[in-house]
């Protein structure tokens, strides 16, 4: 298992290179609003603070129905949980499933594995 300030950097080294790539032309799939709401609402845990749903209206830079649209599925899906805020139970954070952030983290864990490999230099 890696520790938290590893999958804190790959988190990071996601999101900023998911801003890069959102300048092209060509990105604007469904799978990639997906993967970039993932992303945030894992980052906003792994730093120990909440996000909210109109955080991500703002970060994710898609129209708030689009956003909406990709929540609710993710919701579906088991991926995220909405909690009401008790100060304001129009305000709803956004937290991934402990099942789903098993499985997140797994593959974060493997993600830095391989790029460690990779990038290490070769041992004879």
């Amino acid at each position: 298992m890696r520790s938290r300030a590893d999958r804190h950097r790959y988190i990071q080294f996601y999101l900023d290179e998911s801003k890069r790539r959102q300048a092209l032309p060509i990105y604007s799939s469904t799978e990639a609003l997906t993967w970039q709401l993932i992303f945030l609402v894992a980052e906003s845990q792994i730093s120990g603070r909440a996000i909210y749903v109109s955080d991500l209206y703002f970060l994710a830079q898609a129209a708030k129905s689009t956003i909406n649209n990709r929540l609710a599925a993710l919701v579906d899906d088991q991926v995220f949980v909405k909690h009401s805020s008790h100060e304001d139970g129009r305000r709803q954070s956004i937290t991934m499933t402990t099942a789903f952030a098993t499985a997140f983290y797994a593959h974060v864990d493997e993600t830095i594995g391989k790029l460690t490999e990779v990038t290490s230099p070769p041992t004879h």
